[in-house]
């Protein structure tokens, strides 16, 4: 990710080890963004649709509200045919959201230059044709089960669903191992010339958010000609670093796109690693009561 001086999501500093007063320094650096972020609402969502070269970017703010409106109107209309008992229109609601999230990985603009941690263009299109089949799926399952049995009608369903997500979290898992090599491909010599440092939230106690800190160190390079100021897309966990400022290393970036920089993903694998363990297990239990 590219660093931008100008952007206040983040904290920098020249400390490795931080200091009490660099960390008192930071957390209120983060709370006066916190702040910022709740009186300037439009300034929060700019920056949140920055790409991967720091650059608000149309196209990815219109693909993120696109989806997160199809993704909210498809689950609370999903969740309302429940009461009102009208299952039939499940399968059509839950494959229409399917069916949008399949088509944007295959018309989704620069996909490579989307913030946060990357997987190459080929798994995003995997998955994409991996919704675009569930979609599929869930309308054939519509007309393959009668409607007047409808608790085989819904284990079909939720069978289907589960395989889809299975498949899902499955590519998103392969994409995540494969990043280094698919997108992260190119290795060049850095120059680390201070830390970026931030805050995540994690949950709530007693109605009090507690957050925890996260960081990553900001690299110096030339790539193609060009000078580079970034850090990892995927920031670390901790408040103090390994790498001292000064000091140069190497770093594997992404030659399309020379600010993305790759970190351990380590934590970020559990997620779907996880889901992929959940839902197959999901999958398979529906299958046998449906076949029983």
């Amino acid at each position: 990710m590219i660093y931008d001086p100008e952007n206040k999501e983040v904290y920098f500093s020249t400390e490795m080890i931080q200091s009490e007063e660099d960390a008192n320094a930071s957390y209120e650096h983060f709370k006066a963004y916190q702040q910022e972020c709740i009186n300037n609402p439009g300034s929060m969502f700019k920056n949140l649709m920055r790409d991967a070269d720091g650059v608000p970017s149309n196209a990815k703010t219109a693909f993120g509200v696109i989806t997160s409106i199809a993704f909210i109107v498809c689950i609370i209309a999903a969740t309302l045919c429940i009461p009102i008992k009208k299952y039939e229109y499940i399968p059509w609601i839950i494959g229409a959201l399917m069916l949008v999230l399949g088509i944007l990985p295959f018309v989704a603009l620069n996909p490579k230059k989307a913030s946060g941690f990357a997987v190459s263009a080929l798994c995003q299109r995997i998955g994409g044709a991996v919704s675009l089949l569930g979609a599929a799926g869930l309308i054939t399952v519509h007309f393959l089960y009668p409607k007047d049995n409808m608790t085989l009608y819904l284990l079909a369903l939720l069978c289907e669903i589960a395989a889809v997500l299975f498949l899902a979290m499955l590519v998103q898992t392969i994409g995540y191992v494969k990043a280094p090599k698919t997108v992260y491909s190119e290795e060049v010599n850095a120059t680390c010339i201070g830390y970026v440092r931030t805050y995540i939230s994690n949950g709530a106690h007693d109605a009090i958010p507690m957050f925890l800190p996260v960081h990553s160190p900001v690299f110096e390079y030339y790539y193609g000609g060009t000078k580079y100021q970034a850090y990892y897309d995927l920031l670390q966990n901790g408040k103090d670093g390994k790498i001292p400022v000064g000091s140069e290393t190497k770093i594997r970036i992404d030659p399309a796109s020379p600010g993305r920089l790759y970190g351990d993903n380590k934590n970020l694998l559990s997620g779907p690693v996880c889901g992929t363990i959940l839902f197959f297990v999901a999958a398979v239990v529906l299958l046998i009561l449906l076949l029983i």
